[in-house]
């Protein structure tokens, strides 16, 4: 181990954030002469027994740092502010995220097309109702704290502990609590195979929290590429197993258990090895008070969300039985893989960028009006193409069993045209703190929709499809308006910053819908679907041409966009020139 003395002009967080290094001692004058605290921005650094009233300041310290031996666990980590054009980091930050998260929907999509023909729809049906119960108590396990790590302004390692210990805590207590409680899941959905599946898949909740504060450290300092690349070798190595798993014997349902129990291992695993933290000793548990009382508000919220995202399954469950849900929730999980693969990733690489500008209005109120209006340029046009090839996407992915998924799936495709709005309206709340804002909010919203679901139930699976439809456009507009309240936003440019796509989609679906095209076979979906992009693209360009302030909305996406590929151009051309050389 190699000692080496910095001269105190060097930055504090540029040494610790390196990684290599482990501060070992602070002082002033000599080293030996006087132990102290040093505070340089959030970094809280403490050693000794006693303390330098005043702080010593930053000109008059010394450091001792140590080489760390590469199995040494690192305890410091770059909690600070970002550094650098947020909004290129932004930027690219989506990109990385859409990126990987098409890569996830290509690895869901190939796993659902193998698993959907080895499978039977009760096998998805039987999961699908343990899932609901652990997604439902997830919601418990992590507490709103990781969302509260990425939003607070200053952050210190003793913070980050507490918060640490609290999830693991609270993930525990689930973890047990659900065990005991699985044969009153198991009578609720009139199965008893649900007992065994609700006691094997309870324990992964504990994973999840486990790796909770990492994953939201990661999203904080914007380190896009590692994590993304957390949940695609997850999911990569769960779909894996279960596939082999089903080839190879016949367990059924058991493989879908095994690959969400191999995919929660590895992220917790990959998230403690990309993250340079590591939890420590918590010397003040008061200081995690603020961040608790904003993750109690959100949690809240959560609960609230996810209850009307869950009530839906345990509905169908519980009154049409395993089969419908089987055909739903398939449905379902196809529609959510473009909002996983683009709505999602954009919005957690613009919710720390806001969160970061939450004192600057006119520059928060920019970065949203921007990024709403460019996600849903992407979301309409991709509504569009799903509501009219969903009796081609279908049976193509699933095969022809799977039926009954189609008219289930159009009716649902079609609330996506302003749910990428309904989602992005809450970081105008998030972003500066208002959880409790938002929880208000939210017991409107799952009052909406409960009642809508228990209308539409009368009509089975395709009456809770169509229900959950009309709900999102019922509730988005008032939605958007809440949010912007009291804010630096006013909900009219909101939704003149969505208009425009809006229309053009809906537009193009109408005329390419009501047109006399062959609609049977492969072939004439893909008429249909360049069809409908040619219309989109013009309606959207005619647009750009007579809205002034929308074309102000999603010029700095564009720039952002075209400097990149510019950029890459560059490099590739010098790449080619040296190698010519």
């Amino acid at each position: 181990m190699t000692t080496r003395a910095f001269n105190a002009a060097i930055l504090l967080r540029a040494i610790c954030a390196d990684g290599h290094y482990v501060l070992e001692r602070a002082g002033r004058g000599a080293p030996g002469e006087t132990r102290s605290r040093f505070t340089q921005g959030v970094h809280t650094v403490e050693t000794g027994a006693q303390e330098a009233d005043p702080p010593t300041p930053l000109h008059e310290m010394f450091f001792i740092m140590t080489k760390s031996s590469p199995g040494r666990p690192r305890t410091t980590a770059d909690f600070g502010p970002l550094s650098g054009n947020i909004g290129s980091q932004t930027m690219h930050g989506s990109i990385a995220a859409i990126s990987g998260q098409g890569i996830r929907m290509g690895l869901q999509l190939v796993t659902t097309m193998v698993l959907a023909r080895l499978l039977t729809p009760e096998d998805f049906g039987l999961v699908a109702m343990a899932a609901v119960v652990l997604a439902f108590s997830n919601l418990f396990a992590d507490f709103g704290l990781s969302a509260a790590t990425v939003q607070r302004k200053e952050l210190d390692h003793n913070i980050l502990s507490a918060l640490f210990y609290i999830q693991l805590g609270i993930g525990s207590v689930l973890t047990v609590g659900i065990m005991a409680a699985s044969p009153v899941f198991a009578h609720f959905f009139d199965d008893e195979r649900i007992v065994l599946l609700v006691i094997a898949l309870a324990p992964t909740l504990l994973l999840q929290a486990g790796a909770a504060q990492h994953l939201a450290l990661l999203q904080r300092r914007m380190m896009w590429v590692k994590m993304q690349g957390v949940p695609i070798i997850a999911q990569a190595c769960g779909s894996v197993v279960a596939i082999v798993l089903t080839l190879s014997s016949d367990i059924g349902y058991w493989a879908l258990v095994a690959q969400t129990w191999i995919a929660a291992v590895m992220t917790c695993a990959m998230a403690w090895a990309f993250s340079l933290w590591r939890p420590g000793r918590v010397s003040d548990w008061s200081s995690a008070g603020p961040v608790v009382k904003f993750g109690l508000n959100l949690t809240g919220f959560n609960i609230l969300n996810g209850w009307h995202r869950q009530f839906d399954n345990l509905l169908i469950g519980a009154v049409a039985g395993p089969q419908q849900l089987g055909y739903y929730s398939r449905a379902y999980g196809l529609l959510m893989l473009p909002l996983t693969a683009v709505v999602r990733p954009f919005n957690s690489a613009v919710y720390p960028a806001m969160s970061r500008l939450q004192a600057e209005p006119e520059r928060w109120k920019r970065m949203f009006l921007s990024s709403v209006a460019t996600i849903t340029c992407l979301t309409a046009p991709l509504t569009g193409l799903l509501v009219l090839l969903a009796d081609v996407i279908i049976p193509l992915l699933f095969g022809d069993q799977w039926g009954p998924s189609i008219d289930i799936f159009r009716v649902l495709s079609i609330s996506m045209m302003v749910h990428p709005v309904y989602t992005a309206a809450g970081l105008l709340s998030f972003t500066l703190g208002r959880s409790r804002h938002m929880l208000h909010a939210s017991f409107v919203s799952t009052a909406v929709y409960t009642i809508a679901f228990v209308i539409g139930i009368n009509w089975g699976a395709i009456g809770v499809a169509a229900s959950y439809t009309v709900a999102v456009f019922v509730i988005v507009p008032p939605w958007v308006w809440w949010s912007a309240r009291d804010t630096s936003v006013n909900a009219l440019r909101v939704f003149g910053a969505v208009a425009p796509p809006i229309f053009a989609a809906s537009a193009a679906l109408a005329v390419v819908g009501l047109s006399p095209l062959n609609r049977d076979g492969f072939a004439s979906g893909i008429v249909e679907g360049l069809a409908f992009c040619a219309i989109y693209a013009g309606l959207l360009l005619t647009c750009w041409l007579f809205f002034p302030e929308w074309r102000k909305d999603v010029e700095p996406a564009k720039a952002r966009v075209f400097a990149m590929i510019g950029t890459m151009v560059a490099r590739l051309a010098t790449t080619g020139s040296d190698g010519r050389r």
